[in-house]
């Protein structure tokens, strides 16, 4: 075949259309991949009068949540900074959030999956990512009801692990704030104090269910009768020292932490070292979480070494 064919094949009609489908089947399949995406987890909303009856382009709907966050929308990492909503304004803002919903879920609804327009999914973005800032500044503003409701109930039971009773009762929050009916008059936080007070509560009595059985466990394991070895004099009362000193800072821990230490270092009466198989069995728990709750109680440990004076600690020792 000479240049003069190749030329011709080339500028054919028919070659010139298959090149420019070939584009064209590749933002459909982005623009459907895209679709399924949003489209995923659907939009549900508190169908009440007021926002049912809310005649709203999307735009402005959005434009609207804006000035309701006040610019604040951006901010993260900011726990418990967030000023305590009016009623009026709790009320403008869960109206807000429904209201965003629904118009999503209404785009949503008239959305040709099998080739969506790329408009129509960059309004549900939009409108998505508004009711999303909206939600985050509510639970934001009432993560106060949480540490209130933790501490009021845990009280001065303090070998708990506080931060993982603030986060159930952040996720009870989270799934209060999608089911409040703002239109039945009364404020939210009466709505999910109940809701945060009782799953805080389960928590608690779970936890100290957990730590009486973590207790017999401890005690079964640190007396197995294990082969003892002959350690110097030298190396015997060195070591029995920062053993006393590292025993009291891993009584700081709670139950499960200093199960989790004191098996894998063969600390205080336990003789043999355990791994994370053993323990997980133990505790009923994945052996990636025995990782995770090591780690954890080991950054606990080397925060309060560093507080520790090195000096008076190894001279003691020394002595």
């Amino acid at each position: 075949m000479n240049d003069l064919n190749v030329s011709l094949i080339l500028e054919s009609p028919m070659a010139t259309a298959t090149a420019t489908r070939t584009p064209n089947r590749r933002s459909r399949a982005a623009r459907v991949q895209r679709g399924e995406q949003l489209l995923s987890s659907g939009f549900t909303y508190i169908g009440c009068e007021a926002i049912a009856s809310a005649d709203l382009q999307p735009a402005e709907a959005i434009r609207q949540a804006e000035r309701l966050l006040d610019g604040d929308q951006d901010r993260v990492g900011k726990m418990c900074e967030e000023e305590i909503l009016t009623p009026q304004h709790e009320r403008d803002l869960f109206h807000s959030l429904n209201l965003l919903k629904r118009l999503a879920a209404e785009i949503a609804e008239g959305v040709n999956r099998s080739n969506p327009k790329s408009a129509e999914l960059d309004e549900i973005e939009s409108l998505s990512k508004a009711a999303l800032q909206v939600r985050d500044y509510i639970i934001r503003s009432n993560l106060r009801l949480v540490y209130a409701v933790v501490k009021k109930t845990l009280g001065s039971n303090s070998t708990l692990g506080f931060d993982e009773f603030v986060s159930d009762g952040v996720c009870t929050l989270m799934n209060a704030v999608e089911k409040f009916d703002y239109s039945r008059g009364f404020r939210f936080s009466t709505y999910a104090y109940r809701s945060v007070a009782r799953t805080v509560y389960r928590a608690m009595l779970a936890a100290q269910k957990e730590e009486s059985r973590l207790a017999r466990d401890a005690e079964d394991w640190a007396f197995e009768q294990q082969p003892e070895e002959s350690p110097s004099l030298a190396h015997d009362v060195v070591g029995e020292r920062l053993r006393s000193a590292a025993a009291a800072m891993v009584d700081k821990l709670d139950r499960r932490e200093q199960l989790i230490i004191r098996s894998r270092y063969a600390l205080g009466a336990h003789r043999k070292v355990r791994s994370f198989q053993d323990i997980a069995n133990r505790l009923g728990i994945s052996k990636e979480r025995v990782r995770q709750l090591e780690k954890r109680a080991s950054d606990k440990l080397h925060e309060m070494a560093s507080q520790l004076d090195h000096d008076e600690l190894f001279g003691a020792a020394l002595a």
